[in-house]
């Protein structure tokens, strides 16, 4: 599969070249309380100026411990879903979110089959935090 981990790790802007990169997805729909989370590479250059070996940069696609919301299934956030009471703040498409890396079935999603970014389809129950900023977190 071809995923642009690379070209991830050098935009300056993340979250739009995610959202480039996945395409219109409005013709998938999520079900239940599921998110589509694609996952925050790392940068292949460190604030303090320091290239990251590209082995590192493509760890990020398992370990990485934010997204980004790209879509989400009806239920997702709803007060009683399915006997689970939640009344806490609501996450929304666009929201970086905190998860740990072992949740969630990873998928590729992309413009087209074999194209595309890396992501975590997850319950909702599953998001640790919504972040303001993604580089708080590591």
């Amino acid at each position: 599969m071809k995923l642009h981990t690379v070209a991830l790790a050098k935009t300056d802007d993340q979250k739009q070249a995610m959202i480039d990169a996945v395409g219109d997805i409005s013709d998938i729909l999520f079900l239940g309380g599921d998110v589509l989370v694609a996952t925050l590479i790392e940068p292949e250059k460190t604030a303090g100026g320091v290239y990251m070996p590209q082995q590192r940069t493509k760890e990020s696609e398992f370990q990485s411990k934010v997204g980004l919301i790209l879509a989400m299934g009806p239920d997702a956030f709803e007060v009683d879903e399915g006997g689970f009471k939640y009344d806490g703040p609501a996450a929304k498409v666009g929201d970086w979110v905190l998860l740990r890396p072992i949740d969630g079935w990873q998928i590729g999603i992309g413009k087209k089959r074999g194209d595309g970014i890396h992501c975590r389809l997850i319950h909702f129950s599953r998001i640790r935090a919504i972040l303001a900023n993604p580089d708080k977190v590591w």
